[in-house]
């Protein structure tokens, strides 16, 4: 649950493309986010800066499931490896246009890619066509 997540005190809100769980929210009505699902990729807001660890069992979760997961246009999703990955393995290049996050982007076939890997506990801007 959501909630063993946000126990953090450090933690303000945590999002994804289909919800929030915002620890500010009188009511749990108003939180659309319960549960963190593999594969999801989240967007933490923090109140200071702090180390933010999740345990739980290693994921089944395959690159082809997640693809199949995602919607066509942008969704927000997780390394499902274990390991550094390439992106052109970690996912079918020929069904995705973009790949972006903070720090970077690939873009098949592009010639200034910043991104060439995914990383375990990392997110990621997945633009599915």
């Amino acid at each position: 649950p959501i909630t063993q997540v946000q126990a953090n005190a450090s933690i303000s809100e945590i999002k994804n493309a289909d919800g929030f769980y915002s620890s500010v929210n009188a009511l749990s009505s108003f939180n659309s986010l319960l549960t963190i699902q593999q594969g999801n990729g989240y967007l933490i807001n923090m109140k200071s800066a702090a180390t933010l660890s999740v345990t739980g069992l290693p994921t089944t979760f395959t690159a082809t499931k997640l693809l199949n997961k995602m919607k066509t246009g942008w969704n927000i999703v997780g390394c499902v490896y274990q390991a550094s990955t390439a992106i052109a393995t970690a996912f079918d290049i020929t069904k995705i246009s973009s790949v972006k996050n903070f720090s970077g982007f690939y873009i098949p076939s592009g010639t200034a890619n910043s991104l060439t890997t995914i990383v375990p506990s990392n997110g990621y801007f997945v633009k599915k066509n």
